[in-house]
C-alpha cells in the first residue's frame, strides 16, 4: 500500500517552500519545488503502489 503519509509531507513541505518562494518573487524557484516535490512524490507511489491488491485494474471494476 503507498505510503500516503509520506506524499503528504512531500507535498506540504514543497507547497511552504514555494509559498516562501513566492513572497519573495522567485517564481521560477518556486516552480521547480513543486515540480521536485511532484515528482520524488510519484516515485513513492510508483514504488510503494504495485503490493497492495487494491491497486489491480480488477479491483477497480467492482
Amino acid at each position: 500500500m503507498p505510503n500516503f503519509q509520506k506524499m503528504y509531507f512531500i507535498a506540504a513541505g514543497a507547497i511552504a517552500d514555494a509559498l516562501d518562494e513566492m513572497d519573495k518573487l522567485n517564481v521560477g524557484t518556486a516552480k521547480e519545488r513543486l515540480r521536485e516535490a511532484l515528482y520524488h512524490a510519484e516515485e513513492v507511489y510508483i514504488s510503494q503502489g504495485e503490493d497492495g491488491p487494491d491497486d489491480s485494474p480488477e479491483s477497480l471494476e467492482k
